[in-house]
């Protein structure tokens, strides 16, 4: 089953720190797919300019998309991280 999120970066650029560490959280609560929204939010290489002031850079964008790290262990968050508010 695919549960998937969307993140506009396109709207509000984030600290890339923080999108790492939030992906960690949305995978700990089931989710497997990301949408990212992004346009002029990252600086490509073969479009020079076309990238706003604060944009990623083409660095920072593979390590948003890259391989995901190292599988999360138990420890990592604690377990009221993510609750379930699905009525069952």
């Amino acid at each position: 089953m695919i549960r998937a999120f969307q993140w506009d970066l396109a709207r509000q650029v984030e600290r890339l720190d923080w999108l790492l560490a939030q992906l960690h959280k949305y995978s700990k609560c089931g989710y497997n797919e990301l949408h990212l929204h992004f346009e002029d939010a990252v600086d490509y290489p073969s479009l020079p300019r076309v990238a706003r002031r604060d944009a990623y850079s083409w660095r920072q964008f593979q390590r948003l998309v890259g391989p995901p790290p190292a599988p999360l262990t138990s420890k990592s968050y604690p377990s009221s991280t993510c609750s379930d508010t699905r009525n069952t």
